[in-house]
């Protein structure tokens, strides 16, 4: 993750989505299984994918097509920060309403402690609003308080 895969699931990928040897792909298989239960979530995404059929992955590789397992997978691997498991459950119809906020709330975390990080001379309160204003994205809150003297525009929905 972090903008970059890394490189066992590069190479699993490689050996799944270039190969017809279906030896080599289970060996790419047998990588991502590995990189998954390390808590890789990009590993958890491409898992998901061969079981996602034809569309997804060679016919010929072997892969049973289940679509239950393919969600769990890829719903995990987005909820974890997997951009490409974000991606491939918007593609699938798997980025539920659930799915999407636990997404949102994992962004928010982690730029909020970014941007605490940046702001230590900042108090609390006025750091949490610039980040969540930095952020852009639509946030529920149910309470905010601003500064009185404050003459920005707020819109939160």
């Amino acid at each position: 993750m972090k903008g970059k895969y890394s490189r066992q699931v590069k190479t699993a990928v490689k050996l799944i989505w270039s190969s017809f040897d279906r030896d080599e792909i289970r060996r790419g298989y047998s990588i991502l299984i590995l990189e998954a239960q390390k808590g890789d979530a990009d590993a958890l995404a491409f898992i998901a994918r061969c079981f996602m059929g034809e569309e997804y992955v060679w016919p010929q590789a072997g892969f049973k097509v289940d679509d239950e397992n393919a969600s769990k997978l890829m719903q995990k691997s987005a909820m974890m920060g997997s951009a490409t498991g974000v991606i491939c459950a918007a593609r699938s119809s798997n980025l539920t309403p659930s799915v999407e906020r636990q997404c949102r709330l994992l962004r928010l975390r982690k730029r909020l402690r970014r941007f605490s990080v940046r702001q230590s001379v900042a108090t609390p309160s006025v750091a949490t609003w610039s980040a969540m204003c930095i952020i852009g994205a639509t946030i529920c809150v149910s309470s905010l308080t601003m500064p009185s003297n404050s003459k920005m525009k707020t819109t939160i929905t």
